[in-house]
């Protein structure tokens, strides 16, 4: 689980990069382009922070076979 949350931390940061370069840019296909990136990777990031919270809250199946009697 903390590979996971480290990965999120990356993809997070790199979005904030990206987010910086567009806002720093003087060349509109620069802003244009980082400034979707920037938004691609927050909305990455989140759906990996919900899958993970998702598979962390779930039984796995092992749990639930039982031995017959």
């Amino acid at each position: 689980m903390q590979d996971i949350q480290k990965r999120i931390d990356e993809i997070e940061s790199q979005a904030a990069e990206s987010a910086l370069i567009a806002d720093l840019a003087t060349d509109h296909e620069a802003q244009i382009y980082n400034g979707r990136l920037a938004r691609e990777l927050r909305e990455f990031a989140m759906n990996l922070r919900k899958q993970a919270h998702v598979t962390r809250n779930t039984v796995g199946f092992a749990d639930t076979v039982r031995p017959a009697d």
